[in-house]
């Protein structure tokens, strides 16, 4: 499996501002950080909020008629897969949004996977696939379970928790290395 970034960032758009219709040429993770919108494709539309994270995949032609009573900030990754993630299903049967309660572990990832964006260091590429991986992972998976028969595996709960206690305030949210990343994990960084 080979994940390659494409374009990422925030974008702003003022109130009853619409985008598209445009046909995606790869997947696309958009995220609103304020605002509302309504995001129309191929098979109907899904009315957005800043609980939702939505996976545009490639072929769906989609269009968005963003908050009629104030601005719109969302933040956007667009990306190309190459093969399969071998935990998780075909690419076709991943949902295409996803609620995400304040305490979703998605929401953290997505904010530092802005943070490298406005860094763009050649550096961060390794950091932002590996973080964008997990991303996926927990988005087709799910939200966490509540029993343990069927958590994450241990080493990615293991991962989640050092990204909260190395984010929690007054900590600022800042870069993490794929060092530091495979060290909370308490796994190499080749692994």
């Amino acid at each position: 499996m080979s994940l390659t970034i494409g374009g990422s960032g925030v974008a702003v758009y003022p109130p009853g501002a619409t985008f598209g219709p445009r046909r995606l040429e790869d997947f696309e993770f958009v995220w609103l950080l304020q605002g509302t919108a309504e995001w129309r494709y191929d098979q109907g539309s899904i009315a957005l909020g800043t609980d939702c994270l939505l996976l545009g995949r490639p072929g769906i032609e989609d269009s968005f008629i963003w908050d009629r009573t104030q601005p719109t900030r969302h933040g956007y990754l667009h990306f190309q897969l190459a093969g399969r993630l071998p935990e998780l299903p075909d690419p076709a049967r991943w949902p295409l949004v996803r609620r995400l309660p304040d305490d979703d572990p998605l929401r953290p990832l997505l904010r530092y996977l802005l943070s490298l964006d406005k860094q763009r260091p050649s550096t961060h590429q390794q950091t932002t696939r590996g973080v964008l991986g997990l991303l996926l992972t927990l988005f087709v998976q799910g939200p966490l379970p509540d029993h343990d028969e069927q958590r994450l595996p241990p080493h990615l709960d293991t991962l989640l928790e050092f990204v909260r206690r190395s984010w929690s305030p007054p900590a600022p949210t800042r870069p993490l290395s794929l060092q530091e990343l495979a060290a909370g994990a308490c796994l190499s960084s080749g692994y």
